[in-house]
């Protein structure tokens, strides 16, 4: 089969499935989403505010990636969004990950020809808004399976980044998620958009405020996210977004080893009640970890 058809099938796949109708409204306690979409743990930003009523979304869809040959094939990521309070994240795992030779899309995730690129194309939607109970999507892109390392032997962290309007950077979302060594809810995010807020990305170009800026370096200001990691070092780990440089004081403190690293979107949930619209869109290109850049 040809790489275009595989495409078009995954595409066709992606669109028709049908979320599980079992409405979970938001308490102040733990709510779990079963969402089986993913990855590994990725977390949302902590100072949004999540609707009242969410409606968890169903797939075990994820394809392998093979970077050489273009290939996609069928994964075994699984994953589950769960929200702490008003935060939400997405645990995951995957029994049978890519070599370094490949990645994985997830979700909505896929690849696309855009703007004479073959980028990576990600969706997130509530629909209808506030309730989700058509859907409530996110999707990620799995750059490595396989890092293996301290985080002082991650010196280049970028992507180019395109936001078609209205969507915008919104609810902690897009993100990188680097896995740790800790386990699942055990991670360290890092924010796109411009900080504190990590909102008002501009639309329609390539060119956002920090489209290809490597996050690896205190110049990219505050936009690390440490939380889930302060409850084993709360002076080396501070709960609040932070720069580059105090997360490696906080992973050398705690003696961990990145595992994995992905993009992922998930605010699709943020709609005008919250101050967002209720769908998001982002084209991600020039991927870069370390000495490794994809797409293309």
């Amino acid at each position: 089969m040809s790489r275009a058809r595989l495409i078009s099938l995954i595409r066709g796949f992606l669109v028709t499935i049908l979320p599980k109708h079992s409405i979970v409204k938001i308490s102040g306690g733990i709510v779990v989403l079963s969402m089986v979409l993913g990855v590994v743990s990725v977390a949302g930003d902590s100072t949004s505010t999540l609707p009242l009523n969410v409606l968890p979304v169903t797939t075990t869809i994820s394809y392998d990636y093979d970077y050489v040959t273009g290939v996609l094939t069928p994964g075994t990521l699984v994953a589950t969004d769960i929200a702490f309070g008003n935060t939400l994240s997405t645990t995951t795992a995957d029994p049978s990950p890519h070599s370094n030779g490949g990645g994985t899309f997830f979700g909505t995730a896929r690849p696309i020809h855009f703007q004479d690129d073959e980028v990576v194309y990600t969706a997130s939607v509530c629909s209808p808004y506030p309730s989700c109970s058509s859907s409530l999507t996110f999707g990620g892109f799995v750059i490595t399976h396989h890092f293996n390392g301290p985080l002082s032997s991650l010196t280049t962290l970028a992507s180019q980044y395109y936001i078609p309007a209205p969507s915008d950077c919104s609810a902690g979302s897009p993100r990188f998620s680097l896995t740790t060594s800790e386990g699942t809810n055990h991670n360290i995010f890092v924010y796109f958009g411009p900080p504190p807020s990590f909102t008002g990305c501009a639309a329609d170009t390539w060119a956002n405020p920090d489209s290809g800026e490597n996050f690896a370096t205190n110049v990219a200001g505050p936009r690390w996210d440490l939380s889930q990691l302060t409850t084993f070092n709360p002076v080396a780990c501070p709960p609040s977004y932070t720069v580059y440089s105090v997360a490696l004081s906080c992973a050398a403190a705690l003696g961990l080893t990145i595992n994995a690293i992905f993009v992922v979107i998930d605010s699709g949930w943020n709609g005008p009640a919250t101050g967002g619209t209720g769908t998001q869109i982002v084209y991600f290109r020039s991927l870069q970890v370390n000495s490794e850049t994809r797409f293309p």
